[in-house]
């Protein structure tokens, strides 16, 4: 008896911490597609880049996309914690003003780091947005509402999706109709070697229960990794990132409801 106690216990806490939302879901249907991560860059055409995203809208792909907050609180589209692998220079967004951001070409072409603002304009609506809080603080939540102001009055789809369960949370607190997505992978097998607790309940999704996400966003490396799959029983819409090349993208298809994926080599 102290055993199946004890067993129904586990069960119970451990269903609690991976549920996703099950009260007023969101409409996931417009995001059931394809993704072309950091918009369609190549050729000339850098990532994250309003090009890469004009592409991507003339294509029909629905966009990828990361944003951050610099020193002077502008929201700007950029992916990397610091500015040296595609701007070619020291320092990070979240410590520059964004009219020093300007003066940086990105990965070596004339195109700059886009507002948020700019990149909404030249989209306008024509394809569904997944957009990417980016921050490297747990708790600094200040790109949320910066974010929540700029698209409460967009008129096009948008979706938003975070590592960091916290952002998803104050997200989710400022604008409960809009869907959100927690991002994992299996971090102990990727290499992680610090903050291992943080990382091994992370990977497993057990910090869900911080912000109830609607989809999950997984590593196509471990298409077969239970709790994403326990979680798309639950009611969740899964997606992967990143595949890369025809190849892959059509073998995600079939295992995932979305895919986030880069044109590139089948090899």
């Amino acid at each position: 008896m102290v055993f199946f106690c004890i067993a129904v216990f586990s069960v119970s806490a451990w269903l609690f911490l991976l549920f996703p939302r099950v009260i007023r879901k969101a409409d996931m249907r417009p995001f059931l597609r394809p993704f072309a991560h950091r918009g369609l860059h190549g050729d000339g055409i850098p990532e994250n880049s309003v090009p890469a995203f004009s592409a991507a809208a003339e294509a029909g792909y629905g966009i990828e996309l990361d944003i951050r907050l610099t020193a002077d609180g502008k929201v700007v589209v950029f992916h990397d914690s610091t500015l040296d692998r595609v701007c070619g220079a020291a320092g990070s967004v979240e410590k520059s003003d964004y009219a020093d951001l300007l003066r940086l070409g990105l990965s070596g072409t004339g195109e700059h780091i886009p507002l948020l603002a700019e990149v909404l304009e030249t989209v306008n609506g024509k394809v569904p947005l997944m957009i990417e809080l980016k921050g490297e603080t747990v708790r600094d939540t200040r790109l949320c509402s910066a974010a929540y102001e700029l698209l409460k009055s967009y008129g096009g789809d948008y979706c938003i999706e975070s590592f960091n369960p916290f952002l998803l949370r104050e997200y989710g607190r400022l604008d409960r109709r809009t869907a959100r997505g927690i991002l994992s992978s299996d971090f102990l097998r990727d290499g992680v070697k610090n903050n291992l607790p943080l990382y091994f309940f992370s990977s497993r999704l057990l910090m869900n229960f911080i912000c109830r996400p609607d989809f999950i966003s997984y590593s196509r490396d471990y298409p077969r990794f239970y709790p994403h799959r326990i979680c798309r029983l639950l009611g969740a819409r899964t997606a992967c990132w990143t595949s890369r090349g025809q190849r892959e993208i059509a073998e995600d298809t079939r295992r995932f409801d979305i895919v986030i994926f880069e044109l590139g080599s089948d090899s």
